[in-house]
């Protein structure tokens, strides 16, 4: 993204389009995994590690939350030095680092549930100004380029409410085992949120055939 950012530095508007474009492919893989993750975390934990782990469930669902949004403000590196402002980006990198640091030692008061803890309030606090300052470089607004993740988000929004509903049903009244539980909210999940996205948003559908048709061709 880098050398592909830099060539048409000068041209903001095919900056944009080609950033957004690029992270509209990452938030469509890592928003659903992330969430899946969120929901499914007491099956996963107990199926891989063993009930013994059952503490980190919790640290886990909070990091998947934090992970859903870094995802997206990490790619901003692709904008400060296509444009070459790495400057504005080590004194931001320098102010979050200090951050995270400063919700770390507030958090060890309450063990490593709260260090996730505050880690994840800080990681969402910083969220906009994070896209906000290298947005500006290229024109970009905030909210317009959560507009066009908006068919992401929904879709992520309500595979998560038919993962949890499911996942609790199973759990709370039909008593199934983390197996089973886990093999039938899965499929549930992946249609309910390919469907929405094919109802929503065909040209991101478009952009994902072709990226994956792309990579195919380079590995052949």
């Amino acid at each position: 993204m880098f050398p592909a950012l830099s060539v048409v530095q000068e041209d903001k508007a095919k900056v944009r389009d080609v950033y957004i474009r690029s992270t509209r492919l990452i938030a469509f893989v890592t928003f659903p995994i992330s969430v899946v993750l969120l929901v499914l975390a007491p099956q996963f934990v107990r199926i891989v590690f063993g009930e013994k782990w059952e503490r980190v469930i919790f640290i886990i669902q909070i990091l998947s939350a934090v992970g859903l949004i870094q995802s997206i403000a990490t790619t901003v590196g692709w904008i400060y030095q296509s444009q070459g402002r790495t400057d504005i980006m080590f004194k931001w990198g320098i102010f979050a680092t200090t951050s995270a640091a400063v919700s770390f030692a507030i958090g060890l008061k309450w063990n490593i549930e709260g260090v996730a803890v505050a880690y994840a309030i800080c990681s969402f606090l910083l969220l906009y100004p994070s896209l906000a300052i290298p947005f500006r470089l290229i024109g970009l607004k905030f909210r317009g380029y959560i507009m066009r993740l908006g068919s992401t988000i929904i879709a992520t929004i309500l595979m998560g409410m038919v993962g949890i509903t499911t996942r609790v049903i199973l759990e709370k009244f039909v008593k199934w085992g983390d197996y089973p539980i886990l093999f039938a909210t899965l499929p549930l999940c992946a249609v309910s949120y390919f469907l929405t996205i094919a109802l929503l948003d065909k040209m991101l559908i478009n952009d994902c055939i072709r990226a994956m048709k792309a990579l195919w061709v380079k590995m052949e």
